[in-house]
Order: C-alpha cells, then structure tokens, then sequence
C-alpha cells in the first residue's frame, strides 16, 4: 500500500529543496565576482551533480523502504503474495512505480543543473546524448542499490547505512580518479577497479560532468565520458543485482 502524503511530501522536498539550493548558491556566487565562463560552468557542474547524487540516494533509499519495507514489517506482503499474480508481479509493480517517479524526478533536476548553469555562464553542453546516457545510468544505479538495500536489509533503523555507504564508494572513486595520471600506482588503480566493481556510480558520474560541461581542455577532469570497460561494468552490474534482488523476492514468496 502506497503512502501517498509521504510520497509526494518526499517527492516535491528533493525538487524544490534542491532548486532553492541551486538559486542560493547563485545569489552568493554572484555577490563574490564569480567568473561565469566555459571553467566555472564546469566547475558548478562538477559540484552541483556530487550534491545531487547525494538528494537523490537519501530521496530513493526513502522511497525504496516506504514501498517495499513497510509491506514486509506490517505483514501485509504476505496478503498481496497470496492472491493469485505471477511470481514476482506484486515487487514488480511497487518498484516500477518507485522508478518512475525516480527517473521523471532526477531527470528534471540533473537537466535543470545543465540548462541553467550553461545560461548563466553563457555556454553550450560538450555532448547531449553523453549527458543524458549518464543521468539515466545514475537513474538506473541508484534505483537498483536502494531497491536491493529495502529488499536485503528490513530495519528501517539500518537506514542512514544505506545512504552513507554509497556516497563513502563515490567520494573513494573521485580520489582515485583523481590520482590516476599516467604515473599512477598499482594500488590506486586496483582500487579505482575495485570501487567501480563495488559501485559503477562513478561511471555514469563522468559522462554527466563531461556531456553537460562545456569543453574547455584536456587538461581538466572529466575531459571524456567514461571508457568504454567501465560501462561495461555498470551493465554488468546492473544485471547482477537484478538477479539478486529477483531471488530475494522469491525467498519471500516462498516464506
């Protein structure tokens, strides 16, 4: 059963929270001489998009446990597993509606960062299609780990877990990332795998900071969308948690 106040309470808090964050910030920077060119769009892209990434894993971690969690401590999953549906329809239909309010949600708020911040700086999106690939690969990462965090974990008290842990993975792969020069060590490399493995959040990061920066020069960060082995893992990712999530919901139905 959806909670619909709560729902669209949590819904319209993530929009206008972060769109009243976005005018404040310009109203300071504006106060301070910032310089809006083709280096300082990028710059509150760059910035803007990691908070973002942050409102979007609490919104969906909420969402996640109000859709599913509350149906598995109430009971009342064992009534909707009773009637007569396909394995799996009932889970199926709470979390197809959790991502489309997602997706419309981030959508919406990741092109708000890049129509408005290229207007104010005068400036124009390296790559479009890049931006948009990245915004629903985050979409797609950040809906898969809340749903399979509400599924595996049922405390609603293990909640600020699962919102910390995931930025924790993304803030270790912006340092890694950052030290992979050519020179970089074994260590950093095998770590940049590692957190990619554990989390491909960064992946899908990347190709938003480069398609909705404009370009400056290859000297800066998140000059190119991510490699090609990296979406690789995010695809990979993606299904191996499906799979995951798809038997927990099976050991449920058969509990």
């Amino acid at each position: 059963m959806i909670n619909r106040k709560r729902d669209f309470g949590t819904t319209g808090g993530a929009l206008f929270g972060f769109i009243g964050f976005m005018f404040i910030q310009y109203i300071i920077i504006s106060q301070e001489g910032f310089e809006f060119s083709a280096q300082g769009a990028r710059t509150l892209i760059f910035m803007n998009t990691g908070v973002l990434l942050f409102i979007l894993f609490a919104y969906n971690t909420v969402m996640a446990g109000g859709l599913i969690n509350e149906e598995i401590t109430s009971g009342r999953i064992k009534i909707w597993l009773s009637l007569p549906v396909l394995r799996g329809h009932v889970f199926s239909r709470m979390i197809k509606r959790f991502l489309k309010r997602s997706f419309i949600l981030s959508l919406l708020l990741f092109m708000f960062i890049m129509v408005l911040v290229n207007s104010i700086c005068n400036t124009t999106p390296e790559n479009l299609f890049i931006a948009v690939t990245g915004v629903i690969q985050i979409i797609l990462v950040n809906v898969a780990f809340a749903t399979l965090m509400a599924v595996a974990i049922k405390r609603s008290a293990r909640m600020p877990f699962t919102i910390i842990l995931p930025i924790a993975i993304f803030w270790l792969q912006q340092l890694f990332y950052i030290n992979m020069s050519p020179d970089a060590t074994a260590v950093d490399k095998a770590a940049n795998i590692i957190l990619t493995v554990l989390l491909p959040i960064h992946v899908a990061y990347q190709n938003i900071v480069y398609g909705m920066s404009p370009y400056t020069d290859v000297s800066v960060l998140y000059s190119a969308e991510s490699p090609l082995q990296g979406n690789i893992i995010l695809v990979i990712w993606l299904v191996m948690v499906s799979v995951f999530v798809m038997r927990l919901v099976k050991n449920y139905e058969t509990a």
